[in-house]
């Protein structure tokens, strides 16, 4: 008899490099044990891997950051559980093609399957192909290209690059794909912004037209929202999962940077992330989801910190917010986000001390700027 349900685990963005992982010793220290019972009766955990594997003799230079970690690290895919990887994303790349050959030859050695970029148009936007007692499961992986993320390489017939997010192209292979469940992992949206644009959600309700059941995204590196359609749902954004230096210990992700100061985009915005754990059924599609906060012990207490929202009950609203009818998300967006950037540009000066003790005001008027989203007091 068919299996009649499915259970995916997506986690956010891996970039195993850095000191933290700078010997086969310190991977080997790393422990998951808090989440390997989310994990461990999972049928797909699927990732977003943002840095090739290499030694770093490949390395190439240009005017964006480049990202590399060491082989041994993907031990960590191991302790993760992950049988799925993305390599659909601006930084798998950045070792050239040798460095992208170096990764699908430890892919393939520890068993992950991957999807998302390849040699040619072709491979890349293959799918990843998994069975579950009769259950067919296809994941895809596509990522934006263009000069706003510094590449990367869009694959072409005789170019190795990636699976282009173009509509026609995601169209297509969903049609011709004949698995029970579809996956689509997209790297898309803009860095450090905990509110997907009205773009994506419009692009996001296609997908799901088009046959996705389950759309993962990535590259803002913060948690955006889940919004559920129809049989299927979105996770806009899952964040940073484990991105060097970051490092996970006793069920806390603390994040290790110079003179132990916490690291942080450009804009001061803490970059954390969730693991989303679903159930897709043959009958209903998505049956259930429960977002698991990876970064602090409470998920308030996360979304407090990097998003500025009020503790009580600011999931929920959030996530109402996120799911309003498209003519209300508009206008809402425009405001949610002027709101954001006003906030996030005064408590970045608050943080430089020499200026800390004259900026007090301004920190204030932050939190009044924050407050505009507050929950009801009887949520």
């Amino acid at each position: 008899m068919p299996k009649r349900c499915v259970t995916v685990c997506g986690l956010g963005d891996l970039m195993l490099g850095g000191p933290a992982f700078s010997t086969p010793k310190k991977v080997a220290e790393v422990d998951f044990q808090p989440l390997y019972h989310h994990l461990d009766t999972a049928d797909v955990v699927v990732a977003n891997l943002e840095a090739p594997f290499d030694d770093g003799s490949n390395i190439i230079l240009a005017d964006k950051i480049r990202l590399w970690a060491p082989p041994w690290s993907a031990d960590i895919l191991h302790k993760l559980r992950v049988n799925v990887v993305s390599l659909a994303n601006n930084h798998i790349f950045d070792c050239g093609l040798a460095g992208f050959d170096n990764t699908r030859r430890v892919l393939r050695k520890l068993n992950v399957l991957y999807c998302g970029a390849g040699s040619n148009i072709e491979e890349a936007r293959q799918p990843a192909c998994l069975s579950f007692e009769g259950v067919s499961v296809d994941v895809f992986g596509y990522s934006w290209t263009g000069e706003w993320v510094k590449g990367p390489p869009r694959a072409g017939s005789d170019r190795f690059g990636v699976a282009p997010l173009e509509p026609s192209l995601v169209k297509e292979d969903l049609a011709r794909s004949n698995a029970d469940l579809k996956i689509l992992t997209v790297h898309w949206g803009e860095e450090d912004t905990i509110w997907p644009s009205l773009d994506r959600r419009r692009m996001s309700r296609l997908l799901h037209s088009w046959g996705a059941d389950v759309i993962l995204g990535h590259h803002p590196h913060v948690v955006q929202g889940i919004e559920r359609k129809g049989r299927g749902v979105t996770a806009y954004s899952l964040g940073n999962f484990l991105f060097a230096p970051q490092i996970y210990e006793g069920g806390v992700l603390r994040i290790a940077g110079p003179e132990g100061i916490s690291q942080a985009g450009e804009t001061g915005r803490q970059r954390l992330g969730l693991l989303l754990r679903l159930a897709w059924t043959v009958d209903v599609g998505v049956s259930e989801t429960k977002p698991v906060f990876v970064g602090r012990a409470h998920s308030d207490v996360l979304l407090r910190e990097h998003t500025g929202y009020t503790k009580r009950g600011s999931w929920r609203v959030y996530q109402t917010l996120l799911n309003s009818p498209y003519p209300v998300y508009g206008p809402l967006f425009a405001v949610l986000r002027r709101i954001d950037e006003i906030s996030l540009f005064f408590s970045g000066l608050s943080r430089v001390r020499r200026v800390r003790p004259r900026l007090r005001h301004l920190k204030s008027f932050a939190r009044l700027a924050q407050t505009v989203v507050r929950p009801p007091r009887r949520l």
